[in-house]
């Protein structure tokens, strides 16, 4: 058991990277590289526009940034509405405020305003403005995770899983977009700030999201593919319970069920026939035989014709009675047509 039990943590991760890698993680992170370059090299006056710089707003990486925080936004919330768990309706509304907010600037406008009407002043290296970008965005972030609180408790443990892992690339996100972004700040007014803080705040982010968004989109894929495997395995079970239901309406007995010794009465017997009463386990041997075969003959008597023919009329099953005589050979033959 003790040896056992590290185990389970290193399973978790496995599938973790399997998912992200299923929802497209090495291309994200692939073109997140790409745009990182691209900064680096305007920066070194390689290239010459400054769209292509990451912490330009409207810029290159920036439009990329919305783009993959509307594809995990929409990921989950296709997620809750086909899974109906509501943890991820509740991760959606949190991605998708992140895209509103970088798309609209909503803490830097907020937080401009917020510290000129209460007249915030800088303090350990910060803005004035710094305090009420931070205000604002807790002013909206904190009631987002109280919902996907809520939701995860009301969630299967499945769903609550998800939420977790959904919950560290969140954070990974807040720590490069809120610490770093501050820790920028303090450095550049304490004089010790240099350009290559920019990599690493915004190109964190572009990482981070990239992270969250493979996972989304692979949990959409992974569902995707669970529901069809299991129509699948739905349909094959439904086309073996029929193949089931129908090979056993053939071998219905009926009115030969029982188990009883009592002799049966001939029930219908065709003309020109000298029927004899038979026991239910007679009948029912006559009758495999004539499923199995495809027909049965019988002697010129027809002592136990009326057996095949009262069960096919019982089981709807159609038949073709044919009288032949040739010198001695002469008797009945019921055909079972299909």
């Amino acid at each position: 058991m003790t040896a056992a039990s590290p185990r389970a943590p290193v399973a978790g991760r496995r599938e973790l990277v399997l998912v992200m890698l299923r929802g497209g993680l090495v291309p994200l992170l692939l073109v997140d590289l790409v745009f990182c370059t691209l900064h680096v090299a305007r920066w070194l006056e390689v290239l010459e526009s400054d769209l292509l710089l990451l912490n330009v707003d409207r810029g290159a990486a920036e439009w990329w940034q919305y783009l993959k925080a509307s594809a995990v936004a929409v990921a989950l919330a296709i997620m809750s509405a086909r899974s109906r768990q509501p943890v991820y309706a509740a991760w959606a509304l949190v991605f998708a405020y992140a895209l509103l907010d970088d798309s609209l600037m909503i803490h830097e406008r907020g937080g401009f305003r917020l510290a000129h009407f209460l007249g915030f002043v800088g303090a350990i290296g910060l803005r004035g403005q710094d305090f009420g970008e931070l205000m604002v965005s807790a002013f909206f972030g904190v009631p987002l995770i109280a919902l996907c609180w809520w939701a995860h408790r009301r969630s299967k443990p499945l769903a609550q899983s998800h939420s977790l892992q959904l919950l560290w690339m969140f954070a990974v996100l807040l720590f490069f977009g809120v610490v770093v972004d501050m820790g920028h700040v303090a450095l550049v007014s304490a004089g010790i700030g240099f350009r290559g803080m920019n990599v690493i705040e915004d190109g964190g982010e572009l990482f981070a999201m990239s992270l969250a968004t493979a996972y989304g989109i692979g949990l959409l894929r992974q569902w995707g593919s669970s529901m069809a495997e299991r129509q699948g395995r739905t349909t094959s079970t439904a086309t073996a319970k029929g193949s089931t239901s129908a090979s056993t309406r053939v071998m219905n007995y009926d009115p030969f069920d029982g188990r009883s010794r009592r002799l049966l009465d001939p029930i219908d017997p065709p003309p020109d026939t000298h029927p004899v009463a038979v026991t239910p386990a007679v009948a029912r041997q006559i009758i495999d035989s004539f499923v199995k075969r495809g027909g049965s003959a019988h002697s010129a008597a027809g002592a136990t014709v009326w057996v095949v023919l009262a069960w096919c009329k019982k089981q709807g099953v159609a038949y073709q009675l044919i009288r032949h005589s040739t010198g001695e050979l002469s008797g009945f033959y019921i055909e079972k047509l299909r």
